[in-house]
């Protein structure tokens, strides 16, 4: 509204001041009408409901997970917190139209042999004839439907805003959306603007897939698009000397993005294990110098193989241990990575290299078998 110099009843054309309102009252009939201005996105922000000692409490939480570090909870301290309002866009329309779906053709067995029985042709000639007469099945549906949709106005590295969706929990926990004032939020926490324009991301929703048995005829109309700020804490944290960050939702205390050093035991154990177990099998081998002897030449290269097998897996190990392991939560999603790994070490090489061996020797046998048949 920065061009916006006056307005004018529409009922008796005396001048309105306006303070930003959408629904203005003429001082002159008491007449209301909405201002309506193209291309303006409304904005409202939804008020926290955890401050930092219940964002804190929420945080023991991911301490005392399985898969961390044993020591999270009585070691790691915390550093600083801070509450951010990140906007989001939250678009709705509504989709209408005819979405027409082909069903694939497809043949059986049985409906080829019958017809090889009663049929003059080579059975590659009657496949080809039944599939020049197949006729796929349509399906019609008429699509009167709501969209809703929300994404970051904001990109953000390894702070989960990509698989966070405020839309879904602001209908399941009835958050309100209180209207936008930058004074108020400022008093609460820091304000993010936004930097990616709604127009680009909305344009996606209408680019529809191009599938290979359906074709799609809806649009989508009755569109509105507003700037929802959600607030998030970001919770800064050390353990042995390495820091963290936390992204925390500041309404229901989940966890949108962390990093957390991974426990180290059961790697350890793995190690171990497979330690043990060449070192006996090696000294079993050792034990027994006359079978060498007897069974010559064949028994040597039975032994280095058994030998080769054994070292693989202390690599396998090995390569296990040597680096040290984070788990890295994102929404719901839990996975682990290592950290300093190069992308692919040696034992990875080897692996692939014995992989690809195995895989060609699979697809040898299996076209002697079909050349056999």
């Amino acid at each position: 509204m920065a061009k916006l110099y006056h307005l004018n009843c529409p009922n008796c054309g005396g001048l309105i001041a306006s303070k930003g309102e959408r629904v203005i009252e003429c001082k002159y009939c008491h007449s209301r009408s909405l201002v309506l201005i193209p291309d303006w996105t409304p904005r409202y922000y939804i008020k926290p409901e955890l401050d930092f000692a219940k964002a804190r409490r929420e945080m023991v939480s991911l301490f005392k997970r399985e898969d961390v570090e044993s020591g999270l909870l009585q070691n790691a301290r915390f550093e600083s917190a801070d509450l951010f309002f990140v906007p989001f866009y939250l678009f709705r329309g509504r989709r209408i139209g005819v979405f027409t779906s082909f069903g694939k053709p497809y043949t059986t067995t049985g409906m080829i042999l019958e017809g090889y029985r009663n049929s003059e042709l080579t059975y590659r000639q009657l496949v080809d004839k039944q599939r020049s007469q197949e006729q796929s099945k349509t399906d019609s549906r008429v699509i009167f439907s709501d969209i809703e949709r929300s994404f970051p106005a904001v990109k953000l590295e390894d702070w989960g805003l990509e698989e966070f969706e405020p839309d879904k929990v602001i209908v399941a926990e009835g958050l309100e959306l209180n209207q936008y004032r930058k004074e108020e939020l400022d008093r609460l926490g820091v304000v993010l603007e936004p930097r990616i324009n709604a127009t680009e991301w909305v344009s996606q929703i209408f680019k529809t897939p191009e599938l290979a048995y359906a074709q799609d005829q809806t649009q989508i109309v009755e569109q509105r698009t507003a700037l929802v700020y959600y607030p998030v804490w970001r919770i800064r944290w050390r353990y042995q000397g390495r820091a963290y960050q936390t992204t925390l939702e500041a309404v229901r205390g989940k966890i949108l993005f962390t990093r957390a050093p991974a426990k180290e035991r059961a790697r350890v154990a793995w190690l171990l294990a497979v330690s043990g177990a060449v070192g006996l099998s090696l000294g079993k081998l050792l034990k027994i110098p006359m079978l060498i002897l007897a069974t010559g030449f064949l028994s040597i290269w039975l032994i280095l193989l058994f030998s080769v097998v054994l070292l693989f897996f202390v690599a396998f190990g090995w390569n296990m241990f040597r680096y040290s392991s984070e788990i890295v939560i994102s929404g719901e999603h839990t996975d682990m990575e290592f950290i300093g790994r190069p992308p692919e070490t040696v034992f990875d090489k080897m692996a692939m290299k014995l992989s690809g061996v195995l895989e060609q020797a699979m697809r040898e046998a299996r076209r002697r078998q079909e050349e056999w048949r």
